[in-house]
């Protein structure tokens, strides 16, 4: 779906991604915009032309090189790459007892490997918080943190930082699958309970080790 404003030939921003309909908004002030997918999505069918630039909010799987370099393709992420690289940092942050915060910056053939563009980190209470008010928290505070950057990265006026690819942390989608009961029973407990139910879990499948 393409949305034109002022004129027929703006260049396009691609949006992609489950949040993606949260920056259209900002973006079409000054682009076209094409709004494709959701969680999954086939970029082998996405059309590129007069396309620069490419931006992904909320997408749940690796995006093939080749469609990296048809454009500029930018990512939020929910975490302080490089910690919490991969899949639902939402969750790993809090069971590795990490700090929360999000990430903009431009994708790479690597997950979550691409230099950082801006970051912030967000406060949360454990015991006032639980699974999906974090996902939520993040969400909002990475759109806030878009909006206010939105000049400078539709202008390419931005520096790249370069975190130390030898730091952080990753996890796979294995390593949440095997602890889903518990994330779906617990999603909405304050933090703590969910976390005691993640340790109880562990204790008995010591063969669990997220992904490094």
């Amino acid at each position: 779906m393409s949305r034109r404003a002022d004129g027929l030939h703006k260049p396009v921003v691609i949006l992609a991604g489950v949040f993606a309909n949260r920056l259209l908004s900002t973006v079409e002030q000054r682009f076209a915009v094409r709004l494709v997918g959701d969680e999954f999505i086939d970029f082998d069918n996405v059309d590129f032309t007069n396309v620069s630039l490419a931006i992904v909010f909320g997408c749940g799987h690796r995006i093939a090189e080749r469609h990296l370099n048809k454009a500029t393709f930018i990512n939020l992420h929910g975490s302080l790459l490089p910690l919490g690289r991969g899949p639902h940092p939402h969750i790993w942050n809090w069971i590795n007892g990490e700090p929360h915060g999000v990430t903009i910056h431009k994708m790479s053939a690597e997950i979550d490997r691409g230099p950082v563009i801006v970051q912030r980190k967000v406060e949360l209470e454990p015991w006032e918080s639980s699974i999906n008010s974090t996902i939520y928290a993040l969400v909002d505070s990475a759109t806030e943190l878009f909006r206010e950057t939105w000049d400078d990265l539709a202008d390419g006026s931005f520096t790249f930082k370069n975190p130390d690819p030898r730091s952080g942390s990753s996890h796979r989608f294995k390593d949440t699958q095997e602890i889903r009961d518990v994330v779906n029973r617990f999603a909405d407990a304050p933090i703590p309970i969910f976390l005691q139910e993640v340790k109880a879990r562990m204790a008995v499948s010591p063969s669990h080790q997220p992904g490094r």
